[in-house]
């Protein structure tokens, strides 16, 4: 089994226990490197020792959809803080440890400018690693990107997601239930703050997209019928921006993850070495975390990435 770990996402829930606080005695920050590992080392003894990863991470907004939605994740705080100043370094930091150290495993890390790891995931999910997938995120915009080999997990939840739960969970047409996902979304907004038509929640949403897949005329006999019919150009333009796939195929995006994915496995070349990995956390700190990391061993092989994209 592989896993497709959306590692900003978790990193994210990571920053936000307790442990997060936690810091070397020079100031960096070992919880939230722990908290990762630990993270992925539970997954690991929950699935057995032939599991892998690739993590996958937010570098920048998209380009491409900061040029088609105004205002794309802009920083919406108007007045930014020392503390939040503060946290954000250690959370950067943190990133880097975290990437190192995945780096020592040989588990492939992969980011690039101007894409985001959403679309780095859904790259990775077409790809047949001759295993089964998983998605590892809280992140409901991903759930479209499921087939009969890709599964998503929600550790938060500690729930599973297949097609057929999909389907029977949001009440979505059997045959065009991913067209349906990507039509809601449209209409409702993301949460990766994609805006929407102001008053259209996903019940809404679901009906209208009903009668949208069966050719039938929306009529302006509702308040929130109108708003859609008042915002089509919203949800047409959303369309583009919320489809994964469809950016994978129309837009530079995919050949770029491929590019980057070359690079990725021409630095996990190396043969892997648990003493390197210990050696690291002793300077982090965290001699206590074996335990941990020994579950993590010969998660990272490089055999994960497809020959497509090996250099």
């Amino acid at each position: 089994m592989i896993y497709l770990v959306d590692g900003s996402h978790l990193l994210h829930r990571v920053r936000h226990t307790p442990q997060a606080e936690l810091t070397t005695t020079d100031g960096r920050p070992s919880g939230l490197v722990h908290g990762f590992i630990r993270s992925l080392a539970r997954i690991s003894r929950l699935s057995g020792h032939n599991s892998k990863f690739i993590v996958c991470w937010d570098k920048s907004s998209s380009s491409f959809r900061q040029s088609i939605v105004p205002g794309y994740k802009e920083d919406r705080h108007t007045e930014v803080t020392d503390e939040d100043r503060k946290h954000l370094q250690l959370y950067n930091e943190g990133r880097s440890l975290i990437m190192n150290i995945l780096g020592l495993f040989r588990i492939p890390t992969i980011q690039i400018h101007g894409i985001e790891a959403d679309d780095i995931i859904a790259f990775c999910s077409r790809i047949d690693y001759g295993m089964e997938k998983v998605i590892l995120s809280e992140d409901t915009d991903l759930l479209q990107l499921l087939n009969e080999t890709t599964k998503m997990y929600r550790p938060v939840m500690d729930k599973w997601f297949d097609v057929a739960a999909v389907i029977s969970d949001q009440g979505l047409d059997p045959v065009h239930w991913r067209k349906q996902i990507i039509m809601i979304q449209s209409m409702t907004g993301t949460h990766n703050n994609v805006p929407g038509i102001k008053g259209i929640g996903f019940v809404t949403g679901r009906k209208i997209s009903r009668k949208l897949l069966k050719g039938e005329e929306i009529k302006p006999d509702s308040v929130k019928m109108r708003a859609f019919l008042e915002n089509q150009d919203v949800y047409l333009r959303n369309l583009q921006a919320v489809d994964l796939l469809w950016s994978l195929d129309h837009t530079p995006i995919g050949t770029s993850i491929q590019v980057e994915m070359a690079h990725v496995q021409s630095l996990n070349s190396a043969p892997y070495n648990f003493l390197d990995v210990l050696t690291a956390f002793k300077d982090l700190e965290l001699v206590q975390a074996a335990t941990d990391i020994r579950h993590l061993e010969g998660s990272g092989l490089q055999e994960v990435l497809p020959l497509s994209a090996r250099s």
